[in-house]
């Protein structure tokens, strides 16, 4: 447990699920928090084993590849086989990102997560439980992934890495354990760390090149807009934030920097990137 980098209440809530383990685990956190990793950790820890991607009794199905009845009925089956061994916990089955599973898809698997076999744990993950169906939410007992602080970062990091190198990497993830680990294992490297970068880059150009670098942009297939949008929110809280320490109040910036996070989530609509990004760096 003292190898996790958790926040202090998510490390409680270890402990509890392994302490008194429950049938039906829930983990919820944002996009980054580790979810995947503490999912599989605590299936290890729960089958008394040390690798769970070997375990031949285990299943991961990760829900963002539009799984269908088909699929679910598949792990149903899973779940009726008859499973070797003396331990109380054989078996495991794991969904990644269990909110994007069709309402059918999620119904379908009720009486499984109610009254899994008895040897059974099915541990789901989601970025928020208010995204399920209540009653696929209320079957299960949750684990919520908090940040964790810049101290707990620099007590937990600071033998392998430098001090300044953390706060950044830190300051960057939010607190998130996932992805603040990933960035300090390849900081130059990490998607999240290049986009804020190429962000820096473009906010030094004058209007009318900006409006030309979006339209090179969008025309990338690999272009991921909603990282560029939260790097863009990222550098302007800091600049934000580098301004009031010196006393000063940036209204405008204040202003951009809402219009950035409300089309953080129109995009989530589909709304055309190019003019979208177009009427953002037009009028920073």
């Amino acid at each position: 447990m003292d190898k996790l980098l958790s926040h202090p209440s998510t490390k409680d809530g270890i402990k509890r699920i392994i302490n008194s383990p429950p049938h039906g685990i829930g983990i919820e956190g944002a996009s980054g928090s580790g979810k995947k990793y503490l999912a599989k950790y605590i299936a290890a820890e729960l089958l008394g084993i040390a690798d769970i991607d070997s375990h031949p009794y285990s299943r991961i199905i990760n829900s963002a590849d539009k799984i269908g009845i088909e699929e679910i009925r598949e792990a149903i089956t899973f779940l009726s086989l008859k499973i070797p061994g003396e331990s109380r916990y054989k078996r495991c089955l794991m969904f990644w990102s269990f909110e994007k599973l069709s309402r059918p898809a999620q119904n379908a698997l009720l009486k499984s997560l109610e009254e899994p076999p008895a040897d059974t744990l099915i541990i789901i993950t989601t970025d928020s439980k208010s995204n399920l169906l209540p009653t696929t939410a209320s079957r299960l007992s949750w684990l919520s992934v908090l940040p964790v602080s810049e101290d707990e970062a620099i007590s937990y990091f600071a033998t392998d890495f430098d001090k300044s190198l953390i706060k950044k990497a830190c300051a960057l993830s939010g607190g998130k354990p996932g992805m603040l680990s990933q960035l300090l294992n390849d900081y130059d490297k990490h998607p999240f760390a290049q986009s804020i970068e190429s962000v820096k880059e473009m906010l030094k150009l004058d209007r009318f090149e900006r409006i030309a670098e979006v339209n090179k942009l969008t025309k990338d297939k690999e272009f991921d807009v909603n990282l560029y949008l939260l790097s863009l929110s990222k550098v302007l809280e800091a600049m934000m934030k580098k301004r009031l320490d010196n006393g000063r109040i940036d209204r405008k910036m204040l202003g951009d920097l809402k219009k950035v996070l409300t089309a953080e989530k129109f995009q989530k609509y589909n709304t055309n990137q190019k003019l979208l990004l177009t009427d953002i760096f037009y009028n920073l």
